[in-house]
């Protein structure tokens, strides 16, 4: 295939190779590369940056290890990278400025997550960010700029600090859980109209619930539970119209739960066991038809 010297995509995917074969770094117009769901050992070899056209490269799911080489910082026209799963270490090689797609996770990546250049006025394009289940630490930068950024996905990693005040504005899919974020969930929260889904869970969050939450009308999960939070539930919890599943168990909450849970139609999971709350359970909640069951051994108010 090194003579097709005007190929532009090459798919190998679902297959069983074991190496990238060395005449892949010739083909100098390759735009496409899918080498995903194979059994590729070893490094990276420094010869992928020579593919400076590339725009989409596939090597997740495979066993890759070592870092990622230098010279893939001259991919410049990179759009879609995924890297999952694999073994890989050492830094992430994030390319904010062309990156559409970013999907780093299930590695050993380590260190800081890279922070957006402040003097820039670039303008990014990217859409989806997957760093979980990696060993990044540091704190989580401001990607507030990122306008365009819908998935963000920091699960299980080292990650301490406070949740970023600014966010970026049209995220839908928020996974910030098993960390060591601490401190507040802040209220800007409220600004994300388009959210759907937030995890935050399993982290050393030890303020109150933001009565802004209940400005996410669009929200169908919210995971809060393992953390520290304390007070009680809003009442503004009424205006989570979408909601369907509302975990803070493992928690610090005191008083009752709000009769404006009555409003939240949708929801079918509720789980507020092992706080300090008092009171009865609000009759409001037979009402809810999408509850199972089963769920009400599990909203338990000590």
């Amino acid at each position: 295939i090194g003579s097709l010297e005007q190929l532009k995509a090459f798919n190998a995917s679902s297959n069983s190779l074991g190496s990238i074969p060395s005449i892949i770094y010739e083909l100098s117009n390759l735009e496409s590369l899918d080498l995903s769901f194979n059994s590729l050992k070893g490094t990276i070899d420094e010869a992928l940056g020579n593919l400076t056209q590339l725009k989409f490269l596939s090597l997740h799911e495979n066993r890759l290890s070592g870092q990622v080489p230098q010279s893939m910082s001259r991919l410049s026209q990179m759009e879609y990278l995924r890297l999952s799963r694999n073994k890989l270490n050492g830094e992430i090689p994030l390319f904010y400025g062309t990156m559409v797609e970013g999907s780093f996770d299930g590695n050993s990546f380590s260190g800081n997550i890279p922070s957006l250049s402040q003097s820039s006025a670039q303008v990014f394009r990217l859409e989806k960010l997957s760093l979980n289940d990696n060993q990044l630490n540091g704190t989580i930068p401001d990607l507030s700029r990122l306008s365009s950024l819908e998935i963000l996905d920091l699960w299980n990693n080292r990650l301490s600090g406070e949740i970023p005040v600014s966010l970026p504005p049209n995220l839908k899919y928020m996974r910030i859980g098993s960390n060591k974020l601490e401190s507040v969930l802040p209220a800007s929260i409220g600004e994300l109209q388009s959210l759907e889904f937030f995890d935050a869970s399993l982290n050393k969050l030890n303020s109150t619930l933001p009565t802004t939450l209940g400005r996410l009308s669009n929200l169908k999960q919210l995971y809060l539970a393992a953390n520290n939070i304390i007070g009680s539930i809003p009442s503004t919890i009424g205006g989570l119209l979408a909601l369907e599943e509302l975990w803070l168990n493992n928690n610090r909450l005191t008083g009752t739960i709000p009769s404006e849970i009555g409003k939240v139609l949708k929801l079918r999971s509720f789980l507020v066991f092992h706080n300090k709350m008092t009171g009865t359970i609000p009759s409001v909640l037979g009402s809810l038809s999408n509850i199972g069951r089963w769920l009400w051994l599990f909203v338990v108010v000590p």
